[in-house]
């Protein structure tokens, strides 16, 4: 119970962070909706390259131990792009590490999230920040060296895409 309340904690305050360092946007504020997200449906452009990839590899990516049907979720996700199969497996791999990676990630500031909670101090969700745009550089970096020149435009394209589908908090788009 003091886990599942010290989760909670921490959830209401990263989402006081948030709100709080928000601006809300005035109403002749066109590319932004009056809840200060910005919706890709009508306007894919103000969506960064970099929060498009992150979400989509966060949606795609399965850790090493996923279940057969996480494996499959993912294969679906991974044949719209018509990879050739090099890419797919080095595609695959990438993920898998970003995926370890990302979670690694997660569970550190979780833990150090709450002992600064336990001390009463705000948790540094700045460093957190940086080092998960960090990670996803790295990984965008990864995958422009990795995978084919067709491969990788199969695969931007596809991001582009699915940046109509997305809606993000301004603050992403700076």
């Amino acid at each position: 119970m003091s886990s599942r309340l010290s989760v909670q904690a921490l959830l209401v305050l990263l989402l006081a962070c948030t709100v709080s360092g928000q601006n809300l946007p005035s109403q002749h504020n066109h590319n932004v909706d009056t809840a200060g997200m910005i919706d890709g449906e009508t306007h894919p452009e103000l969506i960064p390259d970099a929060t498009a990839y992150r979400l989509y590899m966060l949606t795609v990516s399965t850790m090493p131990n996923a279940t057969t049907d996480e494996h499959a979720r993912q294969a679906s996700h991974i044949a719209a792009l018509r990879l050739h199969n090099a890419d797919r497996i080095t595609l695959t791999t990438i993920l898998t590490d970003f995926k370890s990676r990302y979670s690694e990630m997660i569970s550190e500031f979780n833990a150090s999230a709450t002992a600064a909670i336990a001390r009463g101090e705000a948790p540094d969700i700045k460093t957190f920040l940086q080092k998960r745009n960090d990670l996803v550089q790295f990984v965008m970096t990864t995958l422009r060296l990795s995978l084919s020149p067709d491969g990788m435009k199969k695969l931007d394209s596809h991001i582009q895409l699915q940046k109509r589908s997305m809606k993000v908090d301004e603050q992403e788009a700076q």
